[in-house]
């Protein structure tokens, strides 16, 4: 077939020359029919194309869906765990320690710690070695398969409670000569950056319900 030159006039002369090669090497029914087959295949592919489309647009729409149902259902979570914590604003000491485990103990089973095994600890510091001479203060213990567990309970926890368990820690095995094998602090609500805090301190494990 003959390339089309623009430079040279006309243009139109060109076309015609063209399409007479065309007509001579095939029939003009063969050609017609290789255009109806093109057109026929367009509107395949043009009805394929808005079918994908709308396989998308359901598909899309239905994972929306999902993540709307999925942040539905966190959202109910966390406000069960906030109307706990308001039910129980007004308890304090163990009261408070037990509401706080009983709403985590789901938490606290995932990682394999039977909340029925803590025991309350009291520890006196009667020669200073941490806190100041004849202070005391009670821990919460876990005994488990020989290891020891040292585990404080908060509805909400900050810098504070953090150091206050490290500091138990050393008065725990200042009096029984034994490491603990972990520390657990368990809270309901803590801030990021308290958070961020208790996870850097070294064996310690941080379980809480929400992070604000």
């Amino acid at each position: 077939m003959s390339d089309i030159d623009l430079s040279r006039p006309p243009f139109r002369d060109q076309i015609a020359s063209i399409v007479e090669e065309i007509l001579e090497k095939h029939s003009f029914s063969d050609i017609l029919k290789t255009w109806q087959e093109i057109k026929i295949l367009r509107q395949d592919m043009k009805t394929e194309l808005q079918a994908l489309r709308q396989d998308m647009k359901e598909e899309t729409t239905k994972i929306w869906q999902e993540i709307q149902l999925q942040r539905e259902s966190m959202d109910r979570g966390f406000g069960r765990v906030q109307s706990a914590l308001d039910a129980y604003s007004t308890k304090t000491g163990e009261d408070l320690e037990q509401a706080v485990l009983l709403l985590m103990k789901e938490t606290l089973q995932l990682e394999n710690i039977d909340p029925e095994k803590i025991r309350k600890e009291y520890l006196v510091d009667r020669d200073g070695a941490v806190f100041t001479i004849n202070y005391d203060t009670d821990v919460d213990v876990l005994l488990e398969d020989g290891n020891v567990y040292l585990v404080e309970v908060k509805s909400t926890a900050d810098n504070r409670d953090v150091q206050d368990l490290l500091n138990k820690a050393q008065l725990y095995q200042h009096i029984t000569g034994r490491e603990p094998t972990q520390l657990i602090l368990v809270a309901l609500k803590m801030r990021e950056r308290n958070y961020n805090f208790a996870t850097q301190q070294p064996n310690m494990k941080v379980l809480v319900g929400e992070i604000v």
